[in-house]
């Protein structure tokens, strides 16, 4: 809080030595607030995305991994689940399985486990093992996000480099039209006033603009044809 106001005593000012510098400061805090929020959001929902498309993965695994263990585990043929499983864990972001029958809840029937590939996000999704109607098991698989996330990273930073790059197009553009558009018109008539007060009221002020600094401009050579005119009367 202590850097707060002088911070914006500085940018007061700056707007106060330069209409320029004060739209340009403006403008570009304006364009950042959007960028932020932009890419806040795009990234937040895109997150989301990710982790809904990982849960699917994640249930479609679970899925084939029970029916693949259905008969083993009815005949409790404990080789052919050690190779079924084997099988999943090549999958990198396979984490543990656990297998439990209708026999006996107390203890697994099953369970491996590899700590290692506990990074980022954990899901975990349960599937029945159901043979002819009759519920034997349960297979309970926990699966990482490390992969999706490492692409949303990469991802990220080429949306981040995407919206920096249209802040850095849509400021050049703002400033360009701003110092087309108000500023050059506004030193042109500041040149003209400044005329005016030395006294030269002889040089008309040509301007075929019809906005609002135009009518400005128009205004002002209205008070340089009085102002002439009233000093040729007093001439005479």
């Amino acid at each position: 809080m202590s850097l707060v106001k002088p911070f914006l005593s500085f940018l007061a000012s700056l707007r106060s030595r330069s209409l320029s510098v004060g739209i340009a400061l403006t403008m570009i805090a304006a364009l950042l607030v959007s960028a932020f929020v932009g890419g806040f959001t795009v990234t937040v929902l895109k997150q989301e995305q990710m982790y809904k498309e990982v849960r699917n993965a994640v249930s479609d695994k679970a899925i084939l991994l029970a029916n693949s263990l259905i008969n083993p585990v009815w005949n409790y043929d404990m080789v052919s689940v050690v190779t079924i499983v084997d099988a999943a864990f090549l999958d990198p972001q396979l984490v543990r399985v656990t297998i439990s029958t209708q026999a006996d809840q107390q203890a697994h029937f099953f369970n491996r486990e590899l700590p290692g590939n506990r990074q980022g996000k954990l899901f975990t999704v349960r599937q029945l093992l159901v043979r002819n109607g009759e519920l034997i098991g349960e297979v309970e698989l926990e699966s990482n996000s490390l992969l999706k996330e490492q692409e949303f990273e990469e991802v990220r930073w080429i949306y981040t480099g995407i919206f920096f790059g249209q802040f850095v197009f849509a400021l050049a553009l703002v400033l360009i039209a701003v110092r087309i558009w108000v500023l050059r018109p506004l030193k042109r008539l500041s040149a003209f006033s400044s005329r005016l007060a030395a006294g030269d009221l002889d040089q008309p002020l040509r301007w075929r603009r019809t906005d609002e600094i135009g009518q400005l401009a128009m205004q002002m050579e209205e008070m340089r044809k009085s102002l002439n005119l009233a000093f040729a009367e007093q001439r005479v």
